[in-house]
């Protein structure tokens, strides 16, 4: 590369880190410093370009330019410097490329059970668990058990955390609330599961089913059998990490089942013996064919503009 080359390509880096903005979908508490990542959706701006699009692929690089570049682990800010030092080379005195964040899919988290609006809710900056509750999820309906609301953790131990929240209604909200994490899957059980446990008689399935809900325990012998009580599940579910958490009396045991190897591989010491009381939970999937229908609608103005990006960028 030439001596002019350089210098263009310095005073264009100097240039983009003075005057490079970063855009983060409203939420975020700190823009600057959130690390994007697998999934998330980003815009790519470039001089008057506002409609490019990419989608971080679960190996956490983008396609820009007809080049990959590390994506997942960056700040907006910091993706926006390399991408404009990547155009640079091909174009010296290129402006500066700004990327924002627009979905933060990296960051999602499921509420299930009692809520108003169960779902799947991408968060760039994740509230405490009584905000995500009443808020993001619409609110608790009138049977929701605060007693025994559930976290379980996609990463880390334990697994299973179980939290108190029966005095926040009245402004008494617990202090040293656990955190909610990224890819936590939050269950706020039925009063009326409770109420039925206590004659022995119920189970709970609650998750990615078609039909989540309390059932007699005379319908379902196993967990496999629990799920098409339930409507079989959804085809965004994680039936890898299916959870099945049991009160012993003394403490909750929670135990995570493979049911994806029962069905196609025939283990069968997934399908456990269901009890009363027992809660079944199946997950989502962090990255399912949903997400990748998803990405490919949202990388193709990205694909059919990259041979006409550098033209326009002049």
């Amino acid at each position: 590369m030439t001596g002019s080359k350089w210098c263009a390509l310095a005073r264009v880096s100097l240039l983009a880190g003075m005057l490079l903005l970063v855009a983060v979908v409203a939420g975020a508490q700190d823009p600057a410093q959130y690390k994007i990542g697998t999934e998330d959706v980003i815009r790519i701006v470039v001089g008057s370009r506002t409609d490019l699009t990419a989608l971080v692929r679960a190996d956490g690089k983008v396609v820009f330019a007809g080049e990959e570049l590390q994506a997942a682990g960056l700040t907006p800010r910091q993706l926006g410097i390399a991408l404009t030092e990547r155009n640079s080379i091909r174009q010296p005195g290129a402006p500066p490329v700004i990327v924002e964040v627009l979905q933060c899919n990296s960051r999602k988290v499921t509420v299930s059970g009692e809520v108003r609006t169960p779902g799947t809710f991408p968060l760039c900056s994740i509230p405490d668990l009584w905000t995500l509750l009443t808020k993001d999820a619409g609110g608790l309906t009138a049977i929701a058990d605060l007693s025994r609301v559930q976290i379980l953790r996609a990463e880390g131990e334990p697994k299973l955390v179980l939290v108190d929240l029966s005095t926040a209604p009245q402004g008494k909200i617990p202090k040293n609330m656990p955190e909610v994490r990224p890819r936590d899957t939050i269950t706020v059980p039925s009063l009326a599961a409770e109420a039925t446990t206590v004659t022995g008689s119920s189970f709970q399935i609650l998750g990615s089913v078609r039909n989540p809900g309390v059932y007699p325990l005379s319908r379902a012998g196993t967990v496999m059998d629990a799920l098409g009580v339930a409507g079989g599940h959804l085809p965004e579910a994680n039936l890898k990490k299916v959870a099945l958490t049991r009160n012993n009396g003394a403490s909750v045991v929670a135990y995570k089942l493979n049911l994806q190897a029962l069905l196609y591989e025939g283990e069968t010491g997934a399908n456990f013996d269901l009890q009363s009381g027992d809660t079944v939970t199946i997950p989502t999937k962090s990255f399912g064919p949903g997400t990748v229908a998803r990405g490919l609608v949202i990388l193709l103005p990205l694909i059919t503009s990259i041979t006409t990006l550098i033209v326009v960028a002049r």
